[in-house]
């Protein structure tokens, strides 16, 4: 019922531990724990050390990175690189974005 308070019941049988990782990252997502991001930046060596050295500075935890140099918008002497980090909260993310933005980086959040 509408403004009712309602409970799902998770237990043995009924549990898709897929859907419940699932649930728990949209949740991590929502408050600011985690945040994907794509960056676009020059290809030359050193790009991506400078980029995790500001994540790190700033405090967030990478848990997965991905370089792509093929795709829509990618020029022939960039790479994206794709970056799911932990973080604590939104205010958390804004920070690191600023820093990133700050050292010149093109962010685009996915």
């Amino acid at each position: 019922m509408l403004g009712e308070k309602n409970c799902i019941l998770l237990c043995g049988g009924n549990v898709d531990l897929n859907l419940i990782a699932s649930v728990i990252d949209r949740g991590l997502e929502k408050t600011g724990r985690l945040w994907r991001v794509s960056v676009l930046v020059e290809d030359v060596p050193g790009m991506l050390n400078q980029l995790t050295k500001e994540i790190a500075n700033q405090g967030a935890n990478i848990l997965e990175v991905e370089h792509k140099r093929l795709g829509k918008g990618i020029d022939i002497r960039q790479t994206r690189i794709d970056i799911l980090m932990g973080t604590k909260n939104v205010e958390h993310i804004q920070k690191i974005k600023a820093g990133l933005k700050a050292l010149g980086f093109d962010i685009q959040e996915v």
